[in-house]
């Protein structure tokens, strides 16, 4: 479902990445929910979905909040990435994070459409290239994401806490 960012920079490549500006804010803040309706369903309540576009707005307001779309050369969104400062929130993974500042990737998704074109890998540099301040990464992911923990170990990324359970949490962090 690429969804159409009209205030996106235009180019003739097919695809390119930029920043999320207040002109595409909106935009990207539907994407994310399509995707996380998507793959997250009933698992997410409502007033969870509403706690994501809060945080979400908190951390585009923020100087360590980056985001970052894809786009196709008609300006429609079909990729996204964050990246921000790791806030310690899950206290049992602190024995086994490194020390130091930390970045956060999240909200990694690709329309299914444009999977396996390398849109995840180009997203991912691209944050990784805002990352200087930072001496490791931190994400989570789920086994029930398609393609998910394959692509993060193929980015470097290690297992420290696998969770199991119904959300199917893995824990992951590399060294920067």
């Amino acid at each position: 479902m690429p969804i159409s960012c009209l205030n996106a920079p235009q180019t003739a490549q097919a695809l390119f990445i930029a920043p999320i500006t207040v002109a595409t804010f909106d935009a990207f803040g539907a994407f994310l929910a399509h995707y996380c309706r998507a793959y997250y369903g009933p698992r997410l309540s409502v007033d969870k979905y509403a706690h994501i576009h809060a945080a979400l707005a908190h951390e585009q307001c923020t100087r360590e909040g980056k985001f970052f779309g894809a786009f196709d050369a008609t300006g429609a969104l079909i990729g996204s990435i964050t990246l921000n400062t790791y806030d310690h929130r899950i206290t049992s993974l602190n024995p086994l994070l490194p020390q130091g500042k930390i970045a956060e990737v999240g909200r990694c998704y690709i329309t299914p459409s444009h999977w396996r074109q390398g849109i995840a890998t180009k997203l991912f540099h691209t944050a990784l290239a805002a990352t200087h301040s930072y001496n490791a990464l931190y994400l989570h992911t789920h086994r029930f994401l398609p393609g998910g923990l394959a692509f993060w170990e193929r980015m470097g990324f290690e297992t420290v806490l696998d969770e199991g359970g119904v959300w199917e949490t893995v824990h992951m962090v590399k060294m920067h």
